[in-house]
């Protein structure tokens, strides 16, 4: 074999290791794209607040949560840690550790159990009736961890009526013997 013969099978063979090469990284990238991680953590809003039971002291609610994916792909949550404030005060705090994957592009409903203290609520109530306020401000707070993808804080807010809350409360408080 001549000398040129052999720098041209050299070259030949150098293209054919680039080409395979190129593809490869080609696969990679169109796999990693198949597989892209979520860009945007699930919005929170509120669904619903059910009573569950209690004393003069402490109650026990039901929260709901609308959790929305915008993500084509699907999100695994790990845990959510939740605190509701009424009137900037605090109203009630819970933690789920159920874990729960929300469909790409939909949404799912996350009951979490929390406690309240009543009398502190009672007195938001007041405060409001007495200031001819029809509306109590409340706000989300918390964190939610997703599976292999971090904590991701949430707030929400929004208005409840005040003739709502204390018909909930007062229908559900205890009565003495």
């Amino acid at each position: 074999m001549s000398v040129t013969a052999g720098i041209r099978a050299g070259l030949a063979r150098r293209r054919a290791v680039g080409a395979v090469g190129m593809l490869a990284f080609a696969l990679v990238l169109a796999g990693c794209a198949a597989l892209s991680v979520p860009k945007k953590p699930p919005e929170v809003s509120l669904a619903g607040i059910e009573w569950r039971e209690g004393t003069l002291f402490e109650q026990h609610f039901a929260i709901k949560l609308r959790l929305d994916n915008p993500n084509a792909q699907p999100l695994p949550l790990k845990s959510l840690v939740l605190n509701v404030e009424l009137a900037g005060q605090r109203f009630a705090s819970g933690r789920s550790l159920a874990p729960l994957t929300i469909p790409p592009e939909d949404d799912a409903v996350l009951v979490i159990d929390v406690r309240s203290d009543l009398l502190s609520v009672l007195r938001v109530v007041r405060e409001a009736q007495r200031d001819g306020r029809t509306m109590i401000d409340y706000r989300l707070l918390g964190d939610i961890e997703l599976d292999g993808l971090g904590r991701h804080p949430f707030e929400r807010s929004g208005l409840v009526p005040v003739d709502r809350v204390e018909k909930q409360l007062l229908r559900n408080i205890p009565h003495a013997p």
